[in-house]
């Protein structure tokens, strides 16, 4: 699955989840919250990752290339009404959930609004699958945004 955008892909892009998920200090922690409260923690979380995903994508259409959703993750089940959320931040029949969770797509993005983008993607499990060439997997080029310009 996944598509968007007008043309073939002449590649792939990824982003060092690791990275953004260690860029701030506490964004997996999971504190109690109180029954219909904004569970800020996890606004946090999301506007973090929302963040390197939006920049994934402006980086993978400039090079025409498309983005392989990484693994987001959610630190509270919020679904669509906050008030159905008890203290551990899920809904009440949801006892065995651990969170943090990788959350399904449909969590943090409209899937029918990205496949109609501009944005090519595909879909997490995409270099995972064993129909994935493995020329594909073997070719790699590590590019950091926003690393220090070499002093004159």
């Amino acid at each position: 699955g996944g598509g968007g955008g007008s043309e073939a892909p002449r590649g792939f892009v990824t982003l060092n989840w690791r990275r953004v998920l260690e860029s701030e200090e506490g964004l997996r922690a999971v504190p109690r919250v109180e029954r219909g409260a904004l569970p800020l923690h996890h606004l946090r979380l999301m506007h973090v990752q929302l963040s390197a995903l939006r920049n994934g994508f402006i980086v993978a259409r400039l090079l025409g290339r498309a983005l392989v959703l990484p693994p987001t993750l959610c630190s509270c089940e919020l679904g669509f009404w906050p008030k159905h959320i008890g203290g551990r931040c899920v809904a009440g029949d949801h006892k065995t959930l651990a969170l943090p969770y990788v959350c399904p797509i449909d969590h943090y993005l409209d899937p029918s609004a990205l496949a109609n983008s501009p944005f090519a993607h595909r879909e997490r499990p995409f270099l995972d699958n064993n129909r994935t060439a493995p020329a594909l997997l073997a070719s790699r080029v590590t590019v950091l945004a926003g690393a220090p310009a070499a002093a004159a």
